[in-house]
């Protein structure tokens, strides 16, 4: 079954936020999970924490990069070239969803699979 949407992160020492950030998004997607092409970019992983996440992303059937050939914020455009989607979210690997968001977003780009856009959203805080 073709992807619709990557979700990818990058990653640098932070196995807890990715931890629940990955799983937020699974646990609240079971129903389209098939239509998701979760992916980690992991810029540290030969440290304990890059191990852990490691692991994890095996386990839950996450796609998982180790990448080391540079580390800054401007590798989170990896994930686009990653992408197996039509479509590509980047996020922080502690970023949580409210239910149906990504669901939304899927629709959205449903109704407009021509686009070319760039889209950006605001953090909202409880």
């Amino acid at each position: 079954m073709k992807k619709k949407l990557t979700i990818g992160s990058c990653v640098y020492d932070d196995f807890n936020g990715i931890y629940f950030t990955m799983n937020n998004l699974r646990l609240q997607n079971l129903d389209i999970l098939d239509d998701l092409d979760l992916l980690i970019i992991d810029q540290n992983p030969n440290s304990k924490h890059g191990e852990e996440t490691a692991k994890f992303a095996r386990v839950a059937g996450i796609r998982y990069i180790p990448y080391t050939e540079k580390i800054s914020t401007a590798s989170r455009n990896k994930i686009f070239d990653y992408a197996e989607a039509p479509f590509a979210l980047c996020i922080d690997c502690h970023v949580l969803f409210e239910p149906n968001t990504i669901k939304k977003l899927i629709d959205f780009y449903d109704r407009r699979p021509d686009t070319n856009d760039l889209y950006q959203g605001p953090l909202f805080w409880d």
